[in-house]
């Protein structure tokens, strides 16, 4: 019989569902204050979001790998004002980099779009994601 070594048991997958917390740092020029998302990934190379933040709908888009331990995922959900009317999207592009110990670190660019299409506000968030384990 062979011996495996330890890094062979690294799995660098981000298959599987994600708790993540978000630091939105300075958005709009005031701190937004963190959040937290729940992400599923696919074995499809889909991906939803639901997230701690309100008022929008879940997040639905789309993932793939960009290196030995690199993903990028791009996430789509609708926005509403205060009274339910359609305000328009929030597109989330994320870069991740995998540890291989279930946790995962990312820099994600998010681009509020009005529902004339028109990009209003962009800024960059700060993550870190711990993979769920049964």
């Amino acid at each position: 019989m062979g011996s495996t070594s330890h890094a062979a048991d690294v799995d660098y997958s981000l298959r599987g569902t994600w708790e993540v917390q978000i630091d939105p740092g300075p958005a709009g020029g005031q701190d937004a204050p963190p959040f937290e998302s729940t992400l599923p990934f696919g074995h499809s190379g889909v991906v939803t979001e639901a997230t701690s933040r309100a008022p929008s709908s879940a997040g639905l888009g789309a993932w793939k790998r960009t290196g030995s331990n690199t993903f990028v995922f791009e996430v789509q959900k609708y926005r509403f004002d205060a009274t339910g009317v359609y305000a328009g999207k929030t597109v989330i592009t994320e870069n991740v980099s995998l540890s291989g110990d279930g946790s995962y670190t990312g820099t994600a660019v998010t681009r509020i779009v009005n529902p004339a299409g028109t990009t209003v506000a962009t800024f960059t968030s700060h993550t870190t994601g711990s993979k769920f384990r049964p």
